[in-house]
C-alpha cells in the first residue's frame, strides 16, 4: 500500500520542529527558501468565532502570522476598516488605510476601491445596505470567515516526533484501507468536503442490522472519516461513513471484536482529534460483568459460571437444576446468539464450571441480582479498542448524554437524576457537579471555547453554568405552548456562524435559535400540529441549515437565513430515534427502532 504525501506538509512539519525548539535561523532561511508557511492556530473553532463575532484585536495579531492569498486578507481588512467607520471610529480607520502593508499595496494596484473607502471615511453617515450591497455586516463576516479558514491548520503539536514513533510502532499493520490519501500534517486521512452546504433529498447507503439490535445513539467523528453506532445489544461498531462498511482496517473488528457494553448503548460522542470515544448505558445490574452478547433466557434455571480461553466467537455456559442436579452445559455463537449445541445430561451431578479450549483471550460470565438504574461510562481508543477508563456509577441514576472536553481529559454527562456532572480521564473520578435543574437533564454541551457548560432538560429550561465554579451564570426557556404545560427540551446546540446563540429544541413543532441570555431571535415551524413534535435536531456546519426529526418519523428541512422550511421528507416508516450530520458533508444519518440506518444526501 502507498501513501500520497505532498512535499509542503513535509516542510511544514520540519518548520514545526524548528519552531517548537526555537531554531529561528532555521526555521526563516527554510520557510523563505521554499516559500512555505506553517500557517496554523491553536484553535480554528475559536480562529473561526473570533471572526464571526468581530473581535479584530485579536484576529488581526494571528493573520500577522500567518501567509493568506491577497485577495482574501484585503477582504479581511476592508471589513476591519468599514466596521470601524460605522463606529464613528474614522481616525482609526484612516489610520489603517495609511499605514497599513495590505491597503499601501491596494492603492497601487486597485485604487477605485482604496479611494472608497477613503471616502466612506469621510462621510458623515454611514449606510449598510450600500455598503455591503444588499447583505449584511454578519453574512459578511461568516464568509471571511469560512474564506480564511480554508488557508490555516489546527494541528497537534510535536509532529516530526509523533510520526516517527507511529512509524516505529504500525510498520506494517496497514492502519488505512489501499487507495486512501493520507495528510501527513494533520495526521489523519483526507476526506472529502462539501463546498455548498445543500438539504438532502435521497439516500446515498444503508446500514442494516439485525432485528433487536437496532441503533440508538450514532456519531460521525469530528475527522468526517467514521460513523459509529451504539446498538440495543450493547455492541459499538465502526463504519465508514462514506460508504456504509463496518471498517475492517480496525484490526479489533477484522476479527469480530468489537467495543460493547452490557446493555444498550443509549449516547456516544467523540474527542476532537477523533481519536477517543465515549459512550454510556443505563444498568438494570450494577455488578454486571463485561459480556460479548447477551442471551436472553438462556436458561430456565441458575446460572453460575464460565470461563474460556477464547479467539473464536464461541462461549460455553452451564446451569444446575436445584431439583434433580443434573447438569446443563450449551454452546453459543456470540455474534448471533444461536445454541451451537446443548448437553441436557452432561453430569449426574451439578456442573459448576466448563471450558471449551480455543485459543483466545478469556471471558467470564455470570448473573447477578437487578440493582438500580446506574449509569456506566465507558472512554475508548477507537484504533485499538482499548477501553481507557470506566466511571461505574457515574450518576445515581440512568445517563441520557455524554460529551468530552476540547483536550480531551474530562467527561461531561447529564443524567435522569438531574445534575450534570463532570468526570476525570485520569482520575477516574466525579470532579464537579451542577444542580438546579427539577427534571431529566436530556443533553449537556461545553460553549465553544469552553469555559462554560450549557444543559437542557425537561423542566423546560436551558440552563448556564460556569464551567469552572460551576455556578448557574443563566436560566432561561424557550416559548412555551397554549396549555401552559412545561415543554421538555430535547438538545440544545452551538450555532456556527455566532457561538454567543444557540439553536433549541423542544418537544414541540417548533425550533428556536436564542442568546445565552434567553432573547429569542428567531424560531423555525413545521406548522404541524398534531402527531410532529421533533425529537432532535443538528445544525449544518456552516450554519445554513437547521434539520428536525419529528415522532412522525419525517425530515423538516429549514433555511436560516429566510426562516423558511425549505424542504420535508419522510425518512422511516414509524419509530424514529435520532439523527446525526457529518462534519464536513452534506450527509445525514436518520435511524430508527426498526429497519436499517440511512444516510441521505443531496
Amino acid at each position: 500500500m502507498s501513501l500520497e504525501i505532498e512535499a509542503t506538509d513535509v516542510i511544514k512539519i520540519i518548520l514545526q520542529f524548528c519552531k517548537e525548539n526555537a531554531l529561528t535561523e532555521s526555521f526563516n532561511a527554510i520557510q523563505s527558501e521554499c516559500q512555505v508557511s506553517l500557517n496554523t492556530i491553536d484553535s480554528l473553532e475559536n480562529f473561526v468565532s473570533d471572526i464571526n463575532s468581530g473581535r479584530w484585536d485579536v484576529v488581526l495579531p494571528q493573520v500577522a502570522q500567518l501567509k493568506l492569498p491577497r485577495s482574501k486578507l484585503e477582504d479581511l481588512y476592508e471589513q476591519v476598516v468599514l466596521e470601524m467607520i460605522e463606529l464613528r471610529e474614522a481616525e482609526t480607520a484612516r489610520a489603517m488605510l495609511r499605514h497599513t502593508q495590505v491597503f499601501q499595496r491596494m492603492k497601487v494596484e486597485d485604487p477605485e476601491r482604496y479611494l472608497r473607502l477613503e471616502h466612506l471615511c469621510g462621510r458623515t453617515y454611514f449606510d449598510p445596505r450600500e455598503v455591503y450591497g444588499g447583505g449584511t455586516k454578519e453574512k459578511k463576516r461568516a464568509a471571511i470567515a469560512h474564506a480564511l479558514s480554508q488557508e490555516v491548520s489546527m494541528v497537534p503539536p510535536s509532529r516530526l516526533m509523533a510520526l516517527v514513533g507511529q512509524a516505529l510502532k504500525q510498520q506494517g499493520q496497514g492502519l488505512l484501507p489501499p487507495g486512501v490519501a493520507f495528510d501527513l500534517f494533520r495526521g489523519q486521512a483526507q476526506g472529502q468536503r462539501d463546498e455548498v452546504e445543500a438539504y438532502p433529498t435521497a439516500i446515498h447507503h444503508e446500514i442494516k442490522f439485525a432485528a433487536k439490535s437496532h441503533p440508538e445513539a450514532a456519531r460521525f467523528s469530528p475527522d468526517g472519516t467514521m460513523l459509529v453506532t451504539g446498538s440495543m445489544d450493547g455492541f459499538i461498531e465502526v463504519w465508514d461513513s462514506a460508504t456504509g462498511k463496518l471498517k475492517k482496517d480496525l484490526v479489533y473488528q477484522a476479527e469480530e471484536m468489537f467495543m460493547m457494553h452490557d446493555e444498550a448503548v443509549l449516547a456516544l460522542n467523540f474527542s476532537r482529534d477523533s481519536e477517543l470515544l465515549v459512550s454510556h448505558q443505563n444498568m438494570e445490574d450494577s455488578n454486571a460483568g463485561q459480556r460479548l452478547r447477551k442471551f436472553d433466557r438462556a436458561h430456565t434455571l441458575d446460572t453460575h459460571a464460565s470461563s474460556i480461553p477464547i479467539l473464536m466467537p464461541t462461549i460455553c455456559i452451564h446451569t444446575t437444576d436445584p431439583g434433580s442436579q443434573d447438569g446443563r452445559i450449551k454452546v453459543w455463537k456470540i455474534r448471533t446468539g444461536q445454541c451451537l449445541r446443548k448437553f441436557d445430561r452432561a453430569h449426574t451431578l451439578g456442573t459448576h464450571a466448563s471450558a471449551i479450549p480455543i485459543p483466545m483471550p478469556t471471558i467470564c460470565i455470570h448473573t447477578t441480582d437487578p440493582g438500580s438504574q446506574d449509569g456506566r461510562i465507558k472512554v475508548w481508543k477507537i484504533r485499538t479498542g482499548q477501553c481507557l477508563r470506566k466511571f461505574d456509577r457515574a450518576h445515581t441514576q440512568g445517563i441520557t448524554c455524554v460529551t468530552l472536553s476540547k483536550d480531551g481529559s474530562h467527561v461531561l454527562s447529564g443524567s435522569f437524576d438531574g445534575s450534570v456532572r463532570v468526570h476525570g480521564l485520569k482520575s477516574g473520578k466525579m470532579l464537579k457537579e451542577m444542580r438546579g435543574h427539577t427534571s431529566f437533564v436530556n443533553d449537556a454541551i461545553y460553549s465553544a471555547d469552553g469555559s462554560q457548560v450549557i444543559s437542557a432538560s425537561s423542566d423546560a429550561t436551558v440552563r448556564v453554568w460556569d464551567a469552572k465554579t460551576c455556578e448557574c451564570l443563566q436560566a432561561f426557556r424557550p416559548p412555551q405552548n397554549a396549555s401552559g404545560n412545561e415543554v421538555a427540551i430535547n438538545s440544545v446546540h452551538i450555532f456556527p456562524q455566532n457561538m454567543d446563540q444557540v439553536v433549541v429544541c423542544n418537544r414541540s413543532s417548533t425550533v428556536y435559535m436564542m442568546t445565552m441570555q434567553g432573547m429569542v431571535v428567531k424560531s423555525f415551524a413545521s406548522g404541524k400540529r398534531e402527531g410532529g413534535d421533533f425529537l432532535a435536531a443538528c445544525v449544518s456546519p456552516r450554519g445554513d441549515y437547521i434539520y428536525c426529526l419529528g415522532e412522525d418519523s419525517t425530515l423538516y428541512c429549514f433555511a436560516v437565513v429566510t426562516g423558511k422550511l425549505e424542504h420535508v421528507m419522510p425518512v422511516h416508516d414509524k419509530g424514529a430515534i435520532s439523527l446525526a450530520l457529518h462534519p464536513h458533508r452534506n450527509l445525514l444519518a436518520t435511524w430508527a427502532e426498526s429497519g436499517p440506518l440511512k444516510c441521505w444526501a443531496p
